[in-house]
């Protein structure tokens, strides 16, 4: 067992054996019915269940400190490891081409308060890319459809020879399948010295291998803030509908999503290990440790308030 998590155990056992001694103090002096004692035993379990929950969840939970390498690459692709550059913003006046042959700017997918998922890709690819691109839309398939609305889903074509034609086929295919919404969701092209300008800002890189014919690349997607500043990588070919919800609603600084959702965040934070949101026991513990600070005051107040009439009856 590591280090890290020996330690995490340790502070939970001894707040833990705290919590105990407090209550047990606090029940001894209480005094009175069996119904009052019986009320404090269940709430003393309670207490208790609690506390075993967080301590276990805390010792799984993310810790940020930990130095994680944000993706395995294989061996052979060691060389186009993607460079991360979080928070990095892009240059949104570059121009490229929309799936109906108008020149756009990039610019245009970052106006109002919307997020965008963007991800680098060519159309023609026979294999990681449509993994990739496949396993993006379920997990946006995954997502309710008024959610669906608040992001932008933006693919760039890595493949300067690749034409609006295919672009728009690619996407009729994609919204046909997977239910994408058509005004979100956008397929361009672009010359290669736009393409290169975007790829280098986000830190993609890619090589034409002649031998197979194919752009040799890792599959990687990057969530963006409305300014178009980088906020999160999510790299392979599995993607959970909580990972993307999540990485959207933290981009757009809860700007979209739910209560539900900006509780979540709290709760939990991006595991680059694992590649999806974990534990994050240092929110859990400080959430816990202000609950179970309420929840003594609640058990002791009554007490004061008794204690406090006795004293007056005594004086008088």
């Amino acid at each position: 067992m590591s280090t890290e998590r020996l330690k995490a155990r340790s502070v939970a056992k001894r707040m833990f054996e705290l919590l105990s001694l407090l209550l047990s103090s606090l029940g001894n002096s209480k005094k009175g019915k069996k119904s009052n004692g019986e009320s404090i035993s269940m709430n003393k379990q309670a207490f208790i269940y609690f506390f075993i929950w967080v301590s276990i969840n805390s010792t799984w939970a993310y810790n940020p400190e930990r130095n994680f390498s944000a993706s395995q690459v294989p061996e052979e692709l060691k060389d186009l490891k993607t460079q991360e550059k979080l928070g990095n913003s892009l240059a949104l006046d570059l121009h490229f081409t929309d799936e109906r042959g108008k020149e756009v700017k990039l610019a245009q997918y970052f106006e109002g308060k919307q997020p965008v998922l963007l991800s680098i890709v060519y159309y023609a690819c026979p294999n990681l890319c449509g993994l990739h691109l496949n396993a993006l839309s379920e997990g946006l398939q995954d997502l309710s459809e008024d959610f669906r609305k608040e992001f932008q889903f933006v693919l760039v074509s890595m493949d300067e020879k690749e034409t609006p034609t295919l672009a728009l086929s690619k996407k009729k295919t994609y919204i046909e399948k997977y239910a994408l919404l058509d005004e979100n969701t956008h397929f361009l092209t672009g010359s290669k010295k736009n393409i290169s300008a975007l790829s280098k800002q986000v830190g993609f890189r890619f090589r034409w291998d002649d031998s197979q014919k194919i752009f040799a690349h890792l599959p990687v997607a990057y969530v963006l803030t409305p300014q178009g500043a980088i906020s999160r990588y999510l790299y392979g070919v599995i993607f959970s509908a909580q990972t993307l919800r999540l990485s959207l609603v933290e981009a757009s600084r809860g700007k979209i999503g739910s209560f539900v959702d900006r509780v979540l965040l709290f709760c939990f934070q991006f595991d680059p290990k694992r590649r999806r949101y974990a534990w994050y026991a240092y929110n859990i513990m400080r959430a816990g440790g202000v609950l179970t600070l309420l929840l003594i005051l609640c058990f002791l107040f009554p007490v004061w308030i008794k204690e406090s009439k006795k004293s007056k009856k005594g004086v008088s």
